[in-house]
């Protein structure tokens, strides 16, 4: 902490060394007043703008009829801002000019990326932080069943997004600046209109392949923009460790009424699939599995699925040709209808919004909808008391089915690896037609997807309602006392039942250490959540002369309890019967209360000298009822409590402001930015600093306790400190703008597992220990091509480059198995590398199995089999002859090196074409489908890549033989299923359409219409390159087959009141 303070410091000191040596060149008497003039044109047309607004601070003039203004101003000053209805604002650098003529241009410009230095000047702020800021006024035309984190994925390239899958609302994963913690959260905060909502990351769903979004709970039409916060955030201590997202909803600006509502309907277009084997090829496979194995051809040939005489009672059984992915996709169906009003009067200003969407999902039977209702309001309660009073409620129901190649009851998943012989209903026998009787489960014990679709049942319910009071005092004009009430009530239950019709009977482990099977699952889980924000602080402005100065210190309370039940229940009396409380054998419960407490004092201060040179300094000290009472390092000990402590220093040169710039007219806007500071991560899990019992049922009659965890009074939270610096820049009229960043963050004090002694029962605890780093640059740009009075054209791109690297762990390296594969967590490499064999090939003959030297594995029993004509080619990094674990090796990353945007948009007169396209460069994905339909080992149906499969002396081919059980480790976890999942996505189109008719009634109107996920350029052989399995940073780029992401078609209307 001590060499923290000290880098702080002499932050500091050269900062203001260096304003203090330019305030000296430059120091003016602040009595002194002056006069600019100049001229408001159309930057397009080059007609004048009338009543365009002048504004410096508190003084502002207005153009006359000839587009010309005078402004009186006072010494020293370094911009005034320049607004017209219909015009982009612009902030303009006096440089100290008698006369600035400012050109303007036409807002249907969009605003893919916003300059922060353009956003800070015009909300009256200059910034110093690194940020990105989007106006989402115009984004709903993408698509209604869009999220809040899609959006930032497709507008704001620097910030690191996946997209979880293709389900509806089911939101991405983000990283901002790359990957800060291995084992815990590594999301942003995200913080609405002040309020800091925690997420629902740590509550697992019971539905494979699904995830709670709590941002759903926030529909498009209801944010104002977005900003995202990226380095020195220590404002929000030890929740600020992956970066802030901080999101504006509507509110009302002015007295007139107005009335806006919005239609979309939309198509979402079946998804790709990967083709499989039909009948004829599938009998074949499954023939060769068998002969194979220890089956004869004779015996083989003997099994009823072989047997191809058309009177054999079971004839029909076995010859169909189903397609089963037919009857489970479809395309989906889109609406969403919301209407918003604002208005007010002197006595306040209100924003009421209400909205209803429905998404029919891709997958038969799913469904999302969605019904929303706030009212921000802002009311003068009397002579210098304001208060801000908002309501928010918002009520998500899901229709849902596991998703993915990792649960035997996912429509998706039996739709690729069941036979196609097979068919969904039974054979009537008599009539030799299908009946409506759902069939069972098949020979080869592989479940029937109709019958799930038909007979389970998986629900998600959420529901968020959110009540917050801001009132403010001013209690002059430099002192001013704020206030924040909030409350915050999540509800999530979800239910789910599997059928035992067409299901396979599973095997589960019971208390007694007996085994069972059950042949129907109900589940329920309930989660409410109860979050109290209190805070309070004191603000200070004034201006001294040449210097201005801004100080708030305050206090921040947060409480979050949350109660979760959870029961589930085998073989229930029938399929009708899909509650828990009908089942029959071995009934699980669990639960948990509890309760989360974070108080913090935090102090800032915002300083500029001749609004050229800005700092900014904030600190905070906060304490966690997640923290230990014990901890030895890096705590500050105050009266009896654990506090960390969180300092952070930003600075600004507005170098453009100067007057030696003056006649470097191409230069709008150019500042130089810089900072240094300490953030913290507190996702602990609940409880693990204390040691407790948990119940257990011993041989299903005794019940007793036994320890469950070892706690650690030292945890804490971990440390990352956070480095940038920075420019943005604006030329030629605005014409031009560009953010160029580059960083490091080191974090320390990482919560990793170590190692126990054996005899204490345990494995493992938790504990702070390792450290690791992120380096790397941004770069967004935005070019005005084209600007006449008909034609209006501009661009963006964006690119940005992390590296992550371990620097350090407790007990050296790891690995950690995950769907079959290993990832390696090892010092000097990223987080999640991909470690395993190095696959070369198949050997096509004995001769090229010689040429390799015969290699060959060890059996358990100490016997060896050799690989032989084939067989997989492995590589044998340690050249001893032997396949073994010392020939595992990285054979991916799946971190890219590079992510971003392109992004164009055209319009003539009231006509406007966008285009958005995102990328991703150098990522690996280990492809976990493409393995299980690929590694011919047991009889579920394959891929027809394997129709390519080795099948006799001399084939030369990529893809092994089939061996029931692959008892060489053919399929085994290697680089033949880790591919390189580089991308270029067309992920939006748009086209809208201002009507220029004068409607009765209506004030404006525009029709548009959108198409989302068109087309994808990857070598990827999956469905989606753009995969994630988990949360969990080590499951990044896993792709388990969730539902991959499809083309969407959506048109809506929008109409102004």
């Amino acid at each position: 902490m001590k060499n923290y303070i000290k880098a702080l410091a002499l932050v500091a000191t050269v900062l203001v060394s260096i304003f203090s040596v330019e305030a000296q060149a430059q120091a003016q008497d602040n009595s002194e007043y002056t006069w600019i003039e100049g001229r408001v044109f159309d930057q397009a047309t080059d007609s004048v703008v009338l009543g365009a607004t002048i504004k410096m601070n508190d003084v502002a003039v207005f153009t006359n009829e000839k587009g010309m203004y005078k402004l009186r101003i006072k010494q020293p000053t370094s911009y005034f801002t320049v607004s017209a209805p219909g015009y982009d604002t612009r902030v303009i650098e006096w440089r100290g000019r008698a006369r600035v003529d400012v050109a303007l241009s036409s807002n249907t410009f969009s605003k893919p990326y916003g300059s922060p230095l353009e956003y800070a000047l015009v909300n009256d702020e200059l910034i110093s932080e690194g940020s990105a800021y989007s106006q989402l006024e115009n984004l709903q035309k993408i698509a209604p069943q869009y999220t809040i984190d899609q959006l930032i994925q497709n507008q704001m390239g620097t910030v690191r997004s996946t997209q979880r899958s293709g389900k509806d609302g089911i939101g991405s994963v983000m990283y901002i600046r790359g990957i800060n913690s291995i084992n815990t959260n590594s999301q942003p905060l995200v913080i609405v209109d002040g309020i800091i909502m925690e997420s629902y990351n740590d509550l697992e769903s019971l539905h494979a392949g699904f995830y709670h979004n709590f941002l759903n709970h926030i529909p498009l039409y209801d944010i104002e923009n977005i900003t995202v916060i990226k380095d020195a955030t220590s404002l929000y201590g030890s929740k600020a460790a992956n970066g802030v997202i901080l999101i504006e909803t509507k509110r009302g600006h002015s007295m007139a009424t107005k009335i806006v509502a919005d239609v979309a309907m939309g198509q979402t277009m079946e998804p790709n699939r990967i083709p499989t084997l039909n009948t004829a090829e599938n009998r074949l496979l499954i023939s060769e599995l068998y002969k194979n194995t220890l089956f004869s051809p004779i015996d083989v040939n003997a099994m009823p699925m072989f047997n191809e005489n058309e009177n054999y009672v079971y004839y029909l059984k076995y010859h169909n040709n189903t397609d089963w992915g037919k009857d489970i996709y479809r395309n989906g169906f889109n609406q969403s209808y919301s209407a918003r009003a604002t208005g007010g009067d002197d006595r306040g200003m209100y924003a009421l919004s209400v909205g209803y969407s429905n998404n029919s999902g891709v997958v038969e039977g799913t469904n999302t909808s969605h019904i929303s209702f706030r009212f921000n309001s802002d009311m003068n309660i009397a002579k210098n008391i304001t208060s801000v009073v908002d309501f928010s409620i918002s009520s998500i129901s899901n229709d849902l089915f596991n998703d993915g190649m990792t649960s035997r009851t996912s429509p998706t998943y039996l739709a690729a690896v069941k036979s196609p012989m097979f068919a969904p209903y039974q054979y009537s026998y008599l009539t030799k037609t299908l009946t409506n009787n759902l069939e069972t489960y098949d020979d080869l014990a592989i479940n029937n997807p109709a019958a799930i679709m038909s007979l389970a049942q998986q629900v998600t319910d959420m529901t968020n309602f959110t009540a917050v009071a801001k009132p403010k005092w001013q209690i002059n004009d430099h002192f001013a006392f704020n206030a924040v009430a909030a409350y915050t009530l999540n509800k999530v239950f979800e239910s789910y039942f599997t059928p035992s019709q067409g299901v396979a009977p599973e095997v589960v482990y019971k208390e007694d250490g007996t085994f069972a099977s059950y042949t129907s699952e109900a589940k329920a889980q309930n989660l409410r959540e109860i979050r109290t924000h209190l805070e309070s602080n004191l603000n200070y402005r004034r201006a001294f002369g040449d210097h201005a100065l801004s100080a708030t210190g305050g206090f921040r309370f947060l409480l979050n309890n949350k109660v979760w039940d959870y029961v589930a229940g085998y073989n229930t009396p029938n399929d009708t019967q899909v509650d828990v409380s009908g089942s029959l054998k071995r009934k699980v419960t669990d639960g948990a209360s509890i309760n989360l407490k974070n108080i913090a004092w935090y102090a800032n201060a915002d300083w500029n000298y001749l609004q050229k040179y800005f700092l900014s300094a904030n600190v905070t000290m906060e304490a966690c009822s997640r923290f230990g009472t014990d901890i030895e390092k890096g705590a500050l000990k105050l009266f009896g409590v654990n506090w960390a402590v969180f300092p952070s220093l930003s600075g600004a040169w507005l170098l453009s402001a100067e007057d030696f710039m003056a006649d470097v007219t191409a230069i709008d806007q150019l500042k130089l930015r810089s900072s240094i500071g300490f953030v913290g991560n507190d996702k602990l899990e609940d409880y693990v600093t204390y040691s407790y019992f948990s119940s257990e049922t011993f041989y299903n009659k005794a019940n007793g306790l036994v320890l469950a965890n070892i706690g650690n009074q030292g945890l804490k939270w971990e440390t990352t400190r956070k480095a940038n610096l920075g420019f943005d820049l604006s030329l030629f009229g605005n014409r031009f703008s560009m953010s160029a960043d580059v960083y490091d963050h080191h974090t320390k004090d990482l919560l990793c597992l170590k190692q126990l002694s054996e005899v204490s029962g345990f494995k493992n605890y938790w504990a702070n220990d390792g450290s690791l780093r992120n380096r790397g640059f941004e770069v967004a740009m935005n070019a005005r091509l084209l600007n006449t009075s008909n034609w209006r054209w501009e661009a963006t791109a964006t690119v940005a480059h992390n590296k992550n690297e371990i620097l350090s762990l407790a007990d050296g390296n790891y690995t950690t198995n995950a769907f079959d594969a290993e990832i390696l967590t090892a010092e000097g490499g990223p987080v999640a590398q991909f470690y395993g064999y190095n696959y070369l090939g198949v050997y096509s003959d004995q001769a090229e199995v010689d040429a390799y030297n015969n290699l060959k594995m060890l059996n358990e029993n100490g016997t060896y089999s050799y690989f032989a004509p084939g067989d997989a080619i492995f590589e044998d990094v340690v050249p001893d002859g032997i396949i073994d674990e010392k020939d595992k090796q990285v054979i991916g990353n799946p971190n890219p090196d590079f992510t971003g945007i392109l992004s164009s948009s055209l319009s003539y007169k009231n006509v406007s074409l966008s285009a958005t396209l995102g990328y991703s460069l150098g990522n690996d994905v280990y492809n976990y489908q493409r393995r299980i339909l690929e590694s011919m080992s047991t009889f579920e149906n394959q891929s027809t890549a394997v129709l390519n499969r080795w099948r006799s002396s001399g084939d030369e081919t990529n893809i092994p033989r089939a061996v029931y059980g692959d008892p060489m480790g053919n399929a085994r976890f290697s680089s033949r299923w880790v591919e390189d999942a580089s991308y270029l996505r067309l992920k939006n189109v748009s086209l809208s359409w201002d009507l220029p008719y004068k409607i009765p009634f209506i004030n404006a109107m525009t029709i548009w219409a959108s198409a989302n996920n068109l087309w994808t350029w990857s070598s990827y052989l999956g469905c989606d390159p753009e995969s994630s399995a988990s949360n969990n940073v080590l499951y990044q780029g896993i792709d388990t087959g969730l539902l991959p992401q499809s083309a969407s078609y959506t048109v809506g209307v929008r109409i102004n009141l």
